[in-house]
């Protein structure tokens, strides 16, 4: 996908912005009262900045994948955090090093190796469904069982209590769950269906699951999972000036979406008695230098690693737990939800002025203590399977979704969160059972004859 003379200006590009990483490192941490310009911080910045350089070219190389956007938002995420930007952060140590830097490098080579399925393969299942059928039916029973929700709690949105961080009375146990599996799954359908309709579902899905219940989370996740597909679809034109153009066009309105949103929520979740810079992002994360909007973008990566921090400061339970909540959520019901959630100390909770983002180590971390990379290395193995799974057989949408999760591993875990499980087990056996409407049509015609 790399000829010689892009391979070299790719080359030249990722030099120029190492060295400019390495200025602001030295300019950040010499100016800032917590700056630290020492072995181990150096070391993870270092480490980080490389593995991203890794991620990079093996992404023109071979286009979007787990690996590449993994160790790209983690790496680069991490190498930010050791700049100190937030007055918050605190000093690197040795055991900063392995449980930051080593335990996502770990969990990236299982992620290498998932990528590295190139062979194909197809089920003969003998029963083949149109996906634009399917899709229909789905989205009528989505909309009706919303329809259902609202008719017995509200809508959210209008119902004034969109500033409550809980929203318990807005659930219904079963549909609500139903609900939001729909929402993946119907996403996942969008490689098969006709263009209008994956305008269509993504439509829908942001209207219901995002604004009708006011979740920043599911619209930003729906926008971040249509953007990754664009980028698959359009993977052999990466390197044309309209393809770059339109990702860069597309990224912009996503982070603009994210700044307004994360603003809005933040006015809305005030006293009363604050004044509009008493709850600004700035002051939030305490910022050495002033970010404005940007600030949340720090606040949702590069900090999260200052929290993460907090959880191996206390004694872990020694068990394995957070690969088991899926099965334990089928077998125990919500109630082994609440408890796994509750798990936490009182400062993990509170996190750090509120920020309490961890990455998708915490749990892990919580679980084993310093053996967390034991845990860590089961993960791995799974969710490369699963990728060596949807490539071989060509689940493009259920590849696409594990893409999403990957993409959101410096914000938490989000492999092993139930719904987010049963959807993408339900996408790949739909995926499996569903053509394209054109082939389908086809294979009808074929079978008549």
């Amino acid at each position: 996908m790399i000829n010689s003379r892009i391979n070299k200006n790719l080359l030249k590009a990722i030099l120029i912005m190492n060295l400019a990483m390495l200025l602001l490192f030295v300019i950040c941490n010499s100016l800032f009262d917590n700056g630290q310009i020492s072995v181990i911080n150096l070391s993870i910045f270092l480490a980080s900045l490389i593995s991203s350089d890794l991620g990079i070219y093996l992404f023109f190389k071979w286009g979007i994948n787990n690996f590449s956007v993994f160790i790209i938002l983690y790496g680069i995420s991490l190498a930010v955090n050791t700049f100190h930007l937030s007055s918050m952060q605190t000093v690197k140590t040795i055991a900063d090093f392995y449980y930051l830097f080593f335990g996502g490098f770990l969990f990236s080579l299982f992620l290498l190796w998932g990528e590295k399925q190139n062979k194909r393969g197809i089920i003969d299942t003998k029963i083949y469904l149109s996906a634009d059928m399917v899709a229909d039916v789905l989205l009528v029973l989505y909309v009706l069982l919303y329809i259902n929700i609202f008719s017995r709690t509200g809508i959210r949105l209008f119902s004034g209590q969109y500033i409550s961080k809980q929203t318990p009375s807005f659930i219904i146990p079963g549909a609500s769950g139903a609900a939001a599996m729909l929402t993946w799954v119907l996403l996942m359908l969008i490689p098969k269906v006709k263009t209008y309709k994956k305008i269509l579902i993504v439509g829908i899905t942001i209207l219901f699951s995002g604004i009708f219940m006011f979740k920043r989370g599911d619209i930003m996740r729906i926008l971040m999972f249509t953007i990754l597909y664009y980028m698959f679809d359009n993977k052999k034109k990466i390197f044309s000036t309209k393809f770059l153009k339109n990702i860069v066009f597309i990224l912009l309105t996503l982070i603009i979406v994210f700044f307004s949103l994360g603003n809005l929520r933040t006015k809305m979740r005030g006293s009363g008695t604050e004044t509009e810079s008493d709850i600004s992002i700035d002051n939030l994360i305490k910022g050495n230098v002033k970010m404005g909007n940007a600030g949340w973008i720090y606040a949702y990566t590069a900090i999260n690693f200052d929290v993460l921090k907090l959880y191996y400061t206390e004694s872990p339970e020694n068990k394995f737990s957070t690969l088991l909540l899926p099965i334990k959520r089928i077998s125990g019901g919500n109630k082994s939800v609440e408890d796994f959630i509750n798990r936490p100390s009182d400062l993990m909770k509170r996190g750090i002025n509120g920020l309490n983002g961890a990455t998708f180590l915490s749990n892990y971390v919580l679980d084993l203590g310093i053996l967390f990379i034991l845990e860590i290395a089961v993960l791995g193995f799974i969710v490369a399977f699963l990728i060596r799974i949807t490539k071989y057989y060509s689940c493009t949408g259920p590849y696409i979704f594990i893409l999403l999760l990957t993409a959101i591993t410096v914000m938490g875990d989000y492999y092993t969160v139930p719904n987010y499980v049963y959807s993408l087990c339900v996408g790949i056996v739909l995926d499996v059972f569903t053509i394209k409407r054109a082939n389908y049509n086809r294979l009808v015609h074929a079978c008549r004859q």
